[in-house]
């Protein structure tokens, strides 16, 4: 089933189109930044998006713009290519 929540998405450079946004995906770690307990992460819940940086009382998620979401996936993208480059 196709929902109206359709949404784009960024990958290496590309837009592509991501369906069937209404499910939860897991949260993703985004960047090397972060404290003691975790960092950055962002995921998909309900078709909206979402960051959290997880404390010592676990994580406490804030939904986010859907550009942002992609902005810092495809940053994340960019990191895991450079990794596999350089290996």
């Amino acid at each position: 089933m196709h929902s109206n929540s359709d949404s784009l998405h960024v990958h290496q450079g590309n837009i592509m189109k991501k369906e069937n946004t209404e499910s939860a995906s897991s949260p993703r770690s985004i960047g090397g930044i972060g404290n003691y307990y975790g960092g950055l992460s962002v995921k998909t819940e309900g078709g909206k998006h979402f960051w959290s940086i997880e404390n010592y009382d676990g994580d406490s998620w804030d939904k986010i713009p859907t550009g942002l979401f992609d902005a810092l996936n495809a940053f994340q993208d960019s990191r895991e290519n450079r990794k596999q480059s350089h290996s």
